[in-house]
């Protein structure tokens, strides 16, 4: 079993448009507990708390940078069902448009 699991959270300060990125580690084994990731390490948070701060707070270029650089490293979003519907929605149509185009079909249906 794992003796932790780390999540990272970001969320856009909208007064200044800078990406807070908050990491904490939840610790599975022993009395368990909660931590977050400090310029020093990874610090206790009191019992029944959240981190209060975020981990570091970034510009939107070097968010933009930071994803490039998870891109070009080959890590990819999750694709959520309604995207994959839309994408197959938009097959279908492009389907039907060169069905209507090139074969003259006026209502095609593979």
């Amino acid at each position: 079993m794992k003796e932790h699991r780390d999540e990272i959270f970001i969320h856009l300060q909208p007064w200044n448009r800078n990406i807070a990125v908050l990491v904490k580690r939840t610790i599975l084994l022993g009395a368990g507990g909660l931590q977050h990731l400090t310029a020093s390490g990874f610090k206790d948070v009191p019992p029944g708390r959240e981190p209060d701060e975020p981990t570091i707070a970034i510009d939107s270029a070097a968010a933009q940078q930071l994803a490039n650089a998870l891109w070009f490293a080959g890590f990819r979003p999750e694709v959520s069902s309604s995207v994959n519907g839309e994408l197959a929605a938009k097959d279908n149509h492009i389907h039907d448009l060169r069905a209507l185009v090139f074969e003259g079909k006026v209502n095609p249906k593979p």
